[in-house]
């Protein structure tokens, strides 16, 4: 089942004159990840990139003065001639894809001393990353030097990635026969310490309990499904299990089944065989006893269902 996930990062990185010329990765990339999960697709955009400029080591630009009469392409000009022609850093913001070996400039910005304005901000705009792109910044020398002193760049933005993910389907129905896997060494031990202390397991399908399980019955998945738990063959007294049931979808359940003609609630119900759990019976403990069998423990505790009636 596909799903679709839209993620929203804050991007920020300084460039200083520790950075020299290097080429400095905008951001981080960590492909996303979600434990039962495949990444189908992952697509990046960065939006609203700017750069804020404090550039002290170099000498402070002269604004040009304008007369009434001046026409707009003299400005336009005046304009240009002071972003290009002063004392200048050049800031170069790169592209890189999965089949491209270097860098590629993409564009260019003069770092200027604006004094007596402490700092001076650049639009860097919109960039289109898809699922193999990387864009950086670097530093470049066009003969007033790199960044030095207390000089700095500080570039942010917005990184959105739209991301699309699968959850592999799960599997319960089991074709042939299968034969159930006793416990190859019983253990009774009503006070488990150490290694031996019970831990939840997952079930998806059919499973053999073994003394000591406890297990949660998965059924809250889209598709109905139904599968049975084998309680221990040939228990002894003092075994425990412990059986959990997920939420459900309607007539879902899972059967419990005792081998062997095992009773199962002996002193209630004298029932062998098999009770079952769903999303309302959610089940419980089970402990074994010579005299009743398997019977539920605490009683006031867990649900089960048999012959139609409720165990409380």
């Amino acid at each position: 089942m596909l799903e679709q996930l839209t993620r929203k990062e804050k991007l920020c990185v300084t460039i200083d004159s520790l950075s020299g010329s290097n080429i400095v990765p905008i951001f981080n990339y960590i492909p996303y990840t979600k434990a039962g999960y495949t990444i189908v697709d992952e697509y990046l955009e960065i939006n609203d990139l700017k750069a804020v400029g404090w550039i002290y080591s170099l000498a402070a630009i002269t604004f040009p003065v304008f007369e009434l009469e001046d026409t707009e392409s003299k400005k336009l000009l005046a304009a240009i001639n002071l972003e290009w022609k002063s004392a200048r850093i050049q800031l170069d913001i790169l592209c890189k894809t999965d089949n491209l070996s270097t860098w590629q400039k993409l564009q260019a910005f003069s770092l200027l001393n604006a004094d007596p304005y402490p700092y001076r901000e650049y639009l860097l705009g919109n960039h289109t990353l898809g699922d193999n792109g990387m864009i950086a910044a670097q530093i470049t020398d066009v003969g007033y030097g790199l960044l030095n002193g207390q000089d700095k760049v500080t570039i942010f933005g917005e990184l959105t990635r739209q991301i699309t993910i699968n959850q592999p389907p799960i599997i319960i129905n089991v074709t042939g026969s299968t034969t159930p896997v006793t416990d190859p060494i019983p253990d009774p031990d009503p006070t488990p310490t150490g290694d031996e202390e019970m831990t939840i397991e997952v079930i998806y399908a059919d499973y053999q309990l073994k003394n000591k399980d406890r297990i949660l019955a998965k059924i809250d998945v889209t598709s109905l499904v139904t599968f049975t738990l084998n309680l221990p063959i040939n228990p002894v007294e003092g075994y425990e299990v412990e059986v959990i049931c997920s939420q459900g979808h309607g007539d879902t359940r899972v059967n419990v089944f005792a081998a062997n003609n095992v009773q199962i609630f002996g002193q209630i119900y004298q029932a062998v065989g098999t009770v079952f759990v769903n999303g309302i019976h959610r089940g419980g403990k089970l402990l074994y006893t010579d005299a009743e069998g398997w019977i539920v423990y605490p009683y006031s505790g867990a649900q089960f269902f048999i012959d139609d009636s409720q165990i409380p």
